[in-house]
């Protein structure tokens, strides 16, 4: 489905593109067994647990390895000590934990895929966003809500994160299918 808002991809900017196309051939090989984090809010229910599992498995069958971090130890570390119903002060210890491993991750990628679906992006796939761009990570998102949240007509979702986004090189698509299609031919 192609909506009104897809635009044409925004160019790398020049320095990324040059250093991507001087690249030795088997280095540009290597982009496709890059680890790619996947951030989503997909892990807080079974059901869009499930479809994260797809996604996993759509990533991994483009010869990509996902690194996803709703499989890390220390989000099942959290989750055990909030249902033993475990004291404040031993989740918020949890949390940070969760919030390093997970900043670990990105930096650990070589690109980020990001779910940008709902009402508006998830807070902490925002904040993934913002990390990744900030580091030099390339950041490919897909949006299959039809509803838009832009700040405008022009902005399919937040402009700041749409920006962050194409800034780093990647863009918005409104498939899975694409984005990752376009996280290949930019790595």
């Amino acid at each position: 489905m192609t909506h009104n808002w897809e635009r044409e991809p925004v160019p790398l900017p020049s320095s990324v593109a040059l250093e991507i196309s001087s690249r030795p051939m088997e280095q540009r090989a290597s982009a496709l067994r890059a680890g790619i984090y996947l951030a989503s809010p997909l892990g807080f229910t079974p059901y869009t647990a499930r479809y994260a599992r797809e996604v996993e498995e759509l990533v991994r069958s483009h010869g990509l390895i996902p690194l996803d971090p709703w499989s890390a130890p220390e989000g099942a570390a959290l989750g055990a000590a909030i249902a033993a119903g475990a004291p404040l002060k031993e989740i918020a210890e949890h949390n940070r934990r969760v919030g390093a491993a997970n900043l670990a991750l990105i930096e650990e990628s070589r690109a980020v895929l990001a779910c940008c679906d709902g009402i508006a992006v998830d807070d902490g796939t925002a904040s993934e966003i913002g990390y990744a761009a900030g580091i030099g990570r390339l950041v490919v998102g897909y949006r299959t809500d039809v509803r838009t949240s832009g700040d405008n007509i022009a902005a399919p979702l937040n402009l700041q994160i749409l920006h962050l986004i194409e800034m780093s090189g990647g863009l918005l698509t409104t498939t899975i299918e694409h984005a990752i299609e376009e996280l290949i031919a930019r790595l």
